[in-house]
């Protein structure tokens, strides 16, 4: 266990550079930082658009402009040739239904102006329309809307945006653990085969001491990574909720399916991991191996999880739901998006860890065989008959 630690804390330390997360975290809160405080900043220097209107009407009220009411001869005095009177942005004319704006030139403001402006227009139009009461309801509201679920406990909207924002979590979370996981393990297993270090560091430990030790600290590695982009992604909404006044950003998601999704991505790194982490043993030259194309194979889990995400009640959900290769990915969604029994979510955990048992084992004797193997990889056969405990040569 001393070695496995050992080797644990040694890989999770070559990935892990506490300086370069620390300036991310700086990067991060200065920018949201600057976010909160940018609205106040462009209020600040603001300067209030003065415009002019042609109309009988009540004048428009709209923060960051002011209105004031001209006759038509006055309108024509302030628009000059390609110009407008000084300490005047824009003239608004309005005839019938219809408004005209003459600026000198286009602003960002302009379109705001003309939503304002038109919704004014339309609520002083309908209430001089003298229409009667019961049309001018359905003109100024929308029909009404109901939804009735026969079964008990219906998903309200609030729950199915809570129930997508953990199936989009799921899913780039345990995209990025994945490869990012297999990444380390890549690099690190084929530089150390290349540097010849492997038959020094097989006189200290067993291959399955060893391949622990790396699953454990690559691992812990992913799990920084998936805190890490939780935190920013945090800072994310955090600043852009400062930045539309909504306050404090608090993220509302349902506590069991994300526990239970936190559960089986930690279970998915560390079979994905174990797997992968044996079979980059048997890459003797990464620069021409045809078995860097495996790297895609973690993406197809994702991807089942993600086409199935609409479909929870069907066969090949379910089966994939308890399949131990994909269920770490697919259940978590399923459980996000409907009703799963206990008996279904026992025998996808069970299955999942007891697969999980199996590939360490086998993973550690086909990484014992390629650890062993230079200048010709292993072939598929004989990485077969070391993952089933038989002998390679056989």
């Amino acid at each position: 266990m001393k070695q496995i630690l050992t080797i644990a804390a040694w890989e999770f330390s070559r990935f892990f550079k506490w300086k370069q997360e620390l300036i991310t975290i700086f990067l991060m809160l200065t920018i949201v930082l600057g976010v909160a405080l940018w609205p106040a900043l462009v209020n600040h220097f603001a300067t209030e658009q003065r415009i002019a209107v042609v109309t009988e009407l009540e004048l428009p009220q709209a923060p960051g402009f002011y209105f004031e009411r001209i006759s038509a001869d006055e309108a024509n005095r302030l628009i000059g040739a390609q110009s407008i009177a000084e300490g005047w942005h824009g003239v608004v004319q309005h005839e019938n239904y219809a408004l005209s704006l003459t600026t000198v030139n286009s602003a960002p403001w302009v379109d705001e102006l003309g939503e304002t402006l038109r919704r004014w227009l339309q609520q002083h139009t309908l209430a001089n329309a003298q229409l009667e009461p019961e049309v001018m309801h359905w003109v100024t509201n929308p029909p009404q809307w109901q939804v009735q679920n026969i079964a008990p406990a219906p998903t309200s909207p609030e729950e199915r945006e809570q129930n997508s924002a953990v199936v989009f979590l799921v899913l780039l979370l345990l995209g990025v653990s994945l490869f990012s996981g297999f990444a380390c393990f890549f690099s690190a297993v084929t530089a150390e085969k290349q540097q010849r270090v492997t038959e020094q560091l097989l006189t200290l430990m067993t291959p399955q001491r060893w391949l622990d030790g790396k699953i454990v600290g690559i691992t812990l590695f992913c799990l920084k990574t998936v805190a890490t982009i939780l935190m920013l992604m945090y800072l994310g909404g955090l600043g852009f909720s400062l930045y539309a006044g909504a306050g404090v950003f608090v993220p509302e998601l349902p506590l069991l399916e994300t526990l239970n999704a936190l559960l089986f991505m930690l279970l998915g790194i560390l079979l994905v991991n174990t797997l992968m982490g044996a079979f980059t043993a048997t890459i003797d030259d990464p620069n021409h191996s045809s078995r860097s194309v495996v790297m895609l194979v973690p993406s197809i889990p994702i991807f089942i999880a993600y086409t199935l995400r609409d479909h929870p009640d069907s066969t090949l959900t379910v089966f994939s739901s308890l399949f131990p290769f994909t269920s770490f990915a697919v259940m978590p969604v399923r459980m996000a998006v409907d009703d799963v029994g206990v008996g279904e979510w026992l025998l996808s955990l069970a299955l999942l860890l007891a697969t999980l048992y199996w590939a360490r084992r086998a993973g550690g004797r086909l990484f014992a065989l390629g650890v062993r193997t230079y200048g010709q990889e292993p072939s598929w056969r004989q990485m077969g008959r070391a993952m089933l405990g038989k002998n390679p040569a056989g």
